[in-house]
């Protein structure tokens, strides 16, 4: 067995030695005290250039450090070696002789102790973020308008979410209990299209109303006013600005979502199939959030940027670019008018589908949707 050679070979590969070539003691006394810091896997002995030479040919040792002083006190280095150094080693070496020379010029400049102190002591670098100072609340007012864009994502991603669900389950169970068909003779699909969006939005409305009533009487029964004026946040017209695009982006959110959920819903066949349906419209959900995870610190991302003009991403991703003042309102107004298109195409295409796959039980998917377009 080699067990004794193969121990060998890994401990002489952890333990590696170096031979240190120098004519003064006080070089090789400094390494030898440093010899953790340069490198903490080997042990250094001095010895001559000669037999150094020898040590490596024969593999005793990994490399070698030639050290020089000149008349000036400058020293130079050289280290040979037969495999390969560490380019860290290579520095920390570098780093050490250069300490020495430093300290080997001051006493021949005559340096006092304090002078050199002096010259070693670091340069003062310190970090103060821009304010404008035409906006001397401008970091509140920032904090401020993320809270409310935050707050807003977070609501309308739950009620969407909810919603949406809810919506396309409706519809699917309308549509197995027949009831749909006494509907539809007796209403306008589209009538009964959006009759049921504003009633989801009435009652995701009235939860916001009532946390938002929660939210005032708290303010005024425990003094909630000592604890903003100690907040410094100021209400102006950006963070109202900001209010009311979260309540547009959440209608416009919370719209789209719902008459998707209803088209998918309305060409289920079976009402087990369901969750099954609405999967692709949780992942629609899930993307711009994570997104916002992701990029939360850099809201003006190339691929957030993209996002927020997809109407179905927008309502989510163009509440974060909200936040940054790099946003304009030429792109706020496209991205609207982009979902407003987006709505009025689901729309049409929902009060169509109402109209063919709610008396329709086709299994067959992709023949459904030609039904529809190709309907006269």
């Amino acid at each position: 067995m080699n067990i004794d050679k193969i121990e060998k070979f890994f401990l002489d590969y952890e333990k590696k030695s170096i031979a240190i070539v120098t004519s003064d003691n006080n070089i090789y006394s400094t390494i030898k005290e440093n010899m953790p810091y340069i490198n903490p896997d080997a042990s250094f002995k001095k010895t001559t250039k000669n037999e150094a030479y020898k040590l490596l040919e024969s593999n005793n040792i990994s490399h070698i450090y030639l050290i020089d002083s000149n008349p000036n006190n400058t020293l130079n280095a050289k280290v040979i070696y037969n495999d390969s150094i560490e380019q860290v080693e290579k520095d920390r070496l570098q780093q050490l002789l250069s300490q020495i020379q430093f300290t080997n010029k001051s006493i021949e400049y005559k340096l006092t102790p304090e002078e050199i102190n002096d010259l070693r002591s670091p340069s003062n670098v310190v970090t103060e973020k821009f304010t404008n100072s035409d906006e001397p609340n401008n970091s509140k007012e920032s904090e401020l308008i993320k809270s409310i864009a935050y707050i807003s994502i977070f609501i309308m991603f739950i009620i969407t979410l909810n919603y949406s669900n809810q919506a396309a389950l409706e519809i699917a169970t309308e549509k197995n209990s027949k009831v749909m068909e006494m509907i539809i003779t007796s209403v306008s699909p589209i009538v009964h299209l959006w009759g049921k969006i504003l009633a989801l939005i009435a009652s995701a409305l009235t939860q916001v109303l009532i946390i938002t009533i929660t939210i005032v009487t708290c303010y005024f029964v425990f003094d909630g006013k000592s604890l903003f004026e100690n907040l410094n946040f100021e209400i102006n017209e950006d963070v109202i600005g900001v209010f009311i695009l979260s309540l547009i982006y959440i209608f416009i959110g919370l719209t789209t979502f719902i008459i998707l959920a209803m088209i998918i819903g309305s060409m289920t066949t079976n009402l087990e199939n369901i969750s099954q349906a609405v999967m692709p419209i949780n992942i629609l959900l899930f993307i711009p959030v994570y997104l916002i995870i992701f990029n939360i610190d850099s809201p003006e991302d190339s691929l957030v940027k993209i996002t927020s003009f997809i109407p179905f991403f927008s309502p989510f991703t163009m509440m974060l670019r909200i936040t940054t003042p790099e946003v304009s309102i030429y792109e706020i107004l496209i991205s609207i008018a982009f979902s407003i298109l987006v709505i009025i195409l689901l729309s049409w295409f929902a009060s169509r589908s109402y109209k063919t796959s709610l008396l329709s039980f086709d299994t067959n998917f992709i023949q459904s949707i030609k039904k529809i377009i190709l309907k006269n």
